[in-house]
C-alpha cells in the first residue's frame, strides 16, 4: 500500500516538474541517505528502465543523469561512483536512445537549467 501511495506521489510529482520546467534526477543513492522507504535500482537494467519510464512521461528536457554522490554508500546498479556513469550511457545507448538525446540527459539538461 505505501509502495503504491509513493509511486502514485511521485508520478504526479513528476508530472508537476515537467509541467514547470523542472528537472529531476534519478536516486542514485541506498537507504543511508535517509530514505528508508527508497528502494534503489539493483541493476543496470532496472536503472535503464527506470530513465525509459521518464522519458515516456515526456521528461526528455527535464532528466538530468550524473550528480553528486557524496555520504553514498550504497549506489544503484552496483555502481562505485560517478566514473561509472559511462556504463550507464552504454546501456542507455544499448536500448536505442540516440546521441543527441544521451548528451541532453548527461549534460545540456543540466546546463540549461544553470
Amino acid at each position: 500500500m505505501l509502495t503504491e501511495q509513493l509511486t502514485a506521489d511521485a508520478a504526479a510529482l513528476h508530472q508537476a516538474i515537467l509541467a514547470h520546467g523542472g528537472e529531476v534526477s534519478p536516486f542514485f543513492c541506498g537507504k543511508e541517505m535517509g530514505w528508508a522507504h527508497r528502494r534503489i535500482a539493483r541493476a543496470m537494467e532496472e536503472l535503464v528502465a527506470h530513465v525509459e519510464h521518464f522519458l515516456e512521461l515526456g521528461g526528455e528536457k527535464a532528466l538530468c543523469l550524473g550528480g553528486d554522490l557524496d555520504g553514498c554508500g550504497t549506489l544503484a546498479a552496483g555502481m562505485q561512483g560517478v566514473q561509472d556513469m559511462p556504463r550507464l550511457w552504454q546501456a542507455l545507448a544499448a536500448r536505442g536512445l540516440p546521441q543527441t538525446l544521451l548528451e541532453d540527459l548527461f549534460w545540456n539538461n543540466l546546463r540549461r537549467m544553470v
